[in-house]
């Protein structure tokens, strides 16, 4: 990949998506007022959770199932010590609770701060061999192997910052 010339960049051929989007916007109204009993909602939100950490601590090599997920977030600290992927759980669900604080309707947009505010909380105790929480990474990153289907090399450290500013600067745009 070149990252020099890399852009936060995407295009949609919209013309085979026009049905779907007619009748995505004719169902909207219904999906926005659906009232759900408060248990189910909370239910959904439990499972969202478990799912949404399961997902992000698996791609840093996490082995733990979404039933362990569930397990671990249930029962909390048990007052053993806590093993390097329940503390990267314990991580991803202080990040969840903080970008639900952070992010609730007309907030500032994103900010690098933020990011680095993420990172600092889903990596604190768990990931700090060749990384500081909340800071840029000054070396390469390797992701996956050749059996488990790829594997994708990061961003070169000094592409880092620009290639974050672009992110940002693309999340917040109109685009």
């Amino acid at each position: 990949m070149d990252w020099e010339r890399f852009e936060f960049v995407y295009r949609i051929e919209t013309n085979d998506l026009f049905k779907l989007l007619v009748t995505i916007e004719g169902h909207r109204g219904a999906a926005l007022n659906l009232v759900l009993p408060p248990d189910w909602r909370e239910q959904l939100d439990r499972l969202n959770r478990v799912r949404a950490i399961r997902g992000t601590t698996a791609l840093e090599g996490n082995p733990l199932s979404e039933q362990q997920v569930a397990e671990f977030l249930r029962n909390g600290d048990t007052g053993h010590r806590r093993t390097r992927e329940q503390i990267q759980i314990e991580n991803a669900g202080r990040a969840q609770d903080w970008v639900r604080s952070r992010f609730e309707k007309d907030q500032m947009p994103l900010r690098l701060q933020d990011l680095q505010k993420m990172h600092r909380l889903m990596t604190r105790s768990s990931d700090e061999t060749n990384n500081a929480p909340g800071r840029f990474r000054t070396s390469q990153v390797v992701v996956g192997t050749p059996a488990l289907g790829g594997v994708l090399r990061g961003a070169p450290p000094a592409d880092v910052p620009r290639l974050v500013d672009d992110f940002v600067t693309f999340v917040n745009s109109a685009r």
